[in-house]
């Protein structure tokens, strides 16, 4: 009986430990996506999973503690043709406004 369990066990482990070991199941720390900046008044980046117009400008380093959301929301709909920040997709790039 221990024989059969330790031949079910054992290449179970070894896959799950290969795998680990390959594509890793730790998620790496985020990076900051700013690809180039215009003007001097946004940053255009590339919008992860998951990522939200606050999170983007905390980031870059770009949030502060006084931020006027409404004024925030009509700077990006204004960069970005009308798009509200709710509307992101992730793989597309935004330009993200450095102050509202």
């Amino acid at each position: 009986m221990m024989k059969r369990l330790a031949f079910i066990l054992i290449p179970i482990l070894l896959f799950t430990l290969y795998i680990d070991l390959t594509k890793g199941t730790i998620p790496s720390p985020a990076q900051p996506l700013v690809t180039s900046e215009i003007n001097g008044d946004a940053l255009y980046v590339t919008v992860s999973r998951g990522d939200t117009l606050l999170s983007i400008m905390e980031k870059n380093g770009l949030s502060s503690s006084s931020i006027d959301i409404d004024a925030l929301t009509h700077e990006f709909k204004r960069l970005n043709n009308g798009i509200e920040p709710k509307e992101m997709k992730a793989g597309s790039r935004y330009y993200i406004p450095r102050t509202p």
